[in-house]
């Protein structure tokens, strides 16, 4: 019996030192790619009243696509410090460039696009407006001989439209160049086209692109001594044309791409900056990074905190109308009668910084941004809803109770609020908003994977650093370092996590033998958040707020683990998950007389868990899901609501709606906005003492 309890044990002790490989430490030295080990945490909106700006520094901690938007800021606002006065002066410098003064100056007839609706309309006000000009321009390139060019027609434009609310306008008032190296694609083309249809007997309009690709070229060439930064918001030739452009100075000594590309393809659009160092398009030495998201979001934040902080005055702007007129023929025509938006639909515009930077405003203006933007504005929309929701706001029906019926119980009835999330979201710095909602009781029910309760734990032992996407694997292993997209999470904290949890297990153990209790995932984690007793916790104030976390996967992760690992070392220890399935469904079913609304962080086990749960009530009456999964292989991560109210998940008239982006980026600036505005409006409710 001795020999077989050691056998086990030294199973176990292998097993262990397989797992968790002593890890070296980040607490002391700067890893590669650490960014001098930076701690993962996230922005407390309980320290003080909402500040934007903090908030938005706070990504840099946060990990995922937060840092990257973060790094962004802090790239280009190092773009806009820069001057050749930082740089030493050389021996080949220019008489020139050592004068201080100088360096310091340096449905139908619509089209649609993602989410935003074009009327037909729009491209018919276009040609009367633009064959004049085209006129104008054939006459001067016949009599006058004028070489045109795509940036030259594009000043000519914004020269032409005279219109403040223009950017081609001001790109004309400021000498500011525009290439276009695909001008003869999409409507510009097909506008070409109709006008040389329109004028038989003329020679065409002649547009050269080889002047303007050499103007290209020089824009970077000769930059020197400045330095150079490329911004780049999506991919495409925009991206490919500046990057090589930049790649005849042996690349630009900034660079911010945004987009949602991948890089699996191959393709252009989705290589990373690192690839483009590759190819010299940017400099070994510079500063770069890439932020894999929705333009409509990043840019928007990156702006406010970058070029429009640097605005000493905010100036106004009238804005003028454009001039249209003209008429065509109506056998050139190639766009259908369009039905009228001007009353159905928003009007697309984004922010207007001349206004100077006002974040209030700037939430307000996503709705009308388009694209993710719009969906980020309507989940703002639709989490507000949910707040504001009373029973009161409900007619009283003949088959209420009295209690139903009493104005004041009515006014006290909330929506029901169901909180999921994927653990890689607790490994960033997302885990101390979650922590917020959960202290302040903001929402009712927690549904999470494994990783979200022992990463929570985790992180109250020892601390997650922030690292990089691109380090290497196997160089990572020989350091005992676990890396978590762009987060480093040394293998030693899971040593400390399995030394404070096994005693737990061996008294819950013991309770089970001697006291018949039942254990539950979600009553194990109770235990868990009572045992941590740590303000840091989400779990802790889960315990403290009698909130239910429930994690149906439990043994998918380093608590299933422990689990096995304590299954050698003291075996019988037993978690009935059919409990909680019903205490789960329980939570939806006995909802009413409240509305329930879901909101849900990434896909997988937790989006589908609480989606059924809600199916046993017909539906909940909210929902917003932020993720990335794409809906394309048919997995329920990807699937959008409308698939949800063919299940019965979400009710038909509910409102609802599915942002496409990383929550480390969209879930803070929604919190903002909704729960930490109203608790700031409010002064409530007020967190657990």
């Amino acid at each position: 019996m001795r020999e077989e309890v050691c056998c086990t044990t030294k199973v176990m002790e292998n097993l262990r030192a397989a797992v968790f490989k002593k890890s070296q430490s980040l607490e002391e030295e700067e890893e590669e790619g650490a960014s001098s080990a930076i701690k993962i945490q996230g922005y407390d909106f309980m320290i003080q009243r909402l500040n934007h700006s903090q908030l938005l520094q706070s990504f840099g901690s946060t990990g995922f696509q937060a840092s990257h938007l973060n790094h962004a800021i802090r790239i280009v606002n190092e773009m806009l410090e820069w001057r050749l006065s930082h740089e030493q002066v050389t021996e080949d410098c220019s008489e020139e460039e050592k004068n201080p003064l100088l360096t310091e100056s340096l449905a139908r007839g619509l089209s649609r696009i993602g989410n935003i609706l074009v009327p037909d309309e729009s491209y018919r006000k276009l040609e009367d407006w633009i064959f004049p000009v085209f006129d104008q321009m054939l006459e001067e390139q016949i009599t006058q001989h004028v070489l045109w060019t795509p940036s030259k027609v594009i000043a000519r434009l914004g020269k032409e439209i005279n219109d403040e609310s223009s950017c081609l306008y001001w790109a004309y008032k400021n000498d500011i160049p525009v290439f276009c190296p695909d001008m003869m694609v999409d409507s510009f083309a097909n506008l070409l086209d109709l006008h040389s249809l329109r004028n038989p007997g003329l020679p065409d309009l002649y547009i050269g692109v080889q002047e303007d690709f050499k103007a290209m070229k020089n824009e970077a060439v000769n930059a020197s001594p400045r330095k150079t930064g490329m911004i780049i918001l999506g991919g495409g030739t925009p991206k490919r044309h500046i990057c090589n452009a930049n790649m005849c100075r042996n690349g630009a000594d900034y660079a911010v791409f945004i987009n949602a590309a991948q890089e699996f393809d191959g393709s252009d659009s989705g290589a990373s900056p690192e690839e483009a160092v590759s190819r010299r398009q940017i400099r070994l030495s510079a500063k770069y990074v890439k932020v894999h998201g929705d333009p409509t979001i990043s840019f928007l934040f990156l702006v406010a905190e970058t070029f429009a902080a640097t605005m000493a005055k905010p100036t106004k702007s009238n804005l003028g109308e454009a001039t249209k007129d003209g008429k065509v023929n109506e056998n050139v025509r190639s766009t259908k009668e369009s039905q009228s938006l001007e009353c159905a639909r928003t009007k697309i515009r984004g922010y207007e910084f001349n206004q100077g930077v006002n974040y209030s405003e700037m939430y307000k203006s996503l709705i009308a941004s388009g694209f993710q933007a719009t969906n980020l504005g309507g989940a703002i929309e639709t989490v507000n809803q949910m707040l504001d929701w009373r029973l009161s706001h409900e007619p009283v029906t003949e088959d209420c109770s009295e209690e139903e019926k009493n104005p004041t119980y009515r006014e006290s009835v909330k929506c029901k609020i169901f909180l999921g999330f994927t653990s890689n979201l607790i490994s960033s710095g997302v885990r101390d908003i979650i922590r917020y909602l959960v202290q302040c009781r903001m929402v009712d029910v927690i549904v999470t994977t494994t990783g979200g309760i022992e990463e929570d734990i985790i992180k109250c032992l020892a601390d997650t650093y922030e690292g990089d996407f691109s380090l290497p694997g196997a160089a990572l292993r020989s350091k005992g370092l676990n890396r978590i997209g762009n987060l480093l999470v040394p293998n030693d904290n899971y040593c400390k996590f399995e030394d404070w949890v096994v005693p737990i297990f061996d008294k819950m153990l013991e309770e089970q033998k001697n006291q018949h209790v039942s254990c539950t995932p979600s009553k194990l984690i109770a235990r868990l958040g009572k045992e941590i007793n740590d303000e840091r916790s989400y779990i802790y104030w889960a315990y403290k707020n009698d909130i239910p976390v429930f994690c149906p996967g439990l043994t998918d992760g380093s608590l299933g683990d422990m689990l096995y690992f304590h299954s050698f070392r003291s075996p019988g220890l037993t978690v009935d998950v059919v409990q909680d399935i019903k205490a789960m469904n329980g939570e939806a079913v006995y909802a009413s007389p409240r509305k329930t609304g879901m909101i849900i962080l990434g896909g997988g086990l937790p989006k589908h868990h609480i989606c059924n749960a809600n199916m046993m009530r017909n539906g909940a009456d909210y929902a917003v899901f932020i993720n990335t999964a794409q809906e394309f292989d048919g997995s329920d991560s990807g699937a959008r609501p409308d698939e949800a109210i063919s299940w019965g998940k979400i009710r038909a008239s509910a409102k609802y709606v599915k942002v496409h982006s990383d929550a480390t980026i969209a879930f803070p600036l929604l919190v903002a906005e909704t729960f930490a505005a109203a608790r700031d409006r409010t002064a409530e409710p007020k967190p657990s003492s």
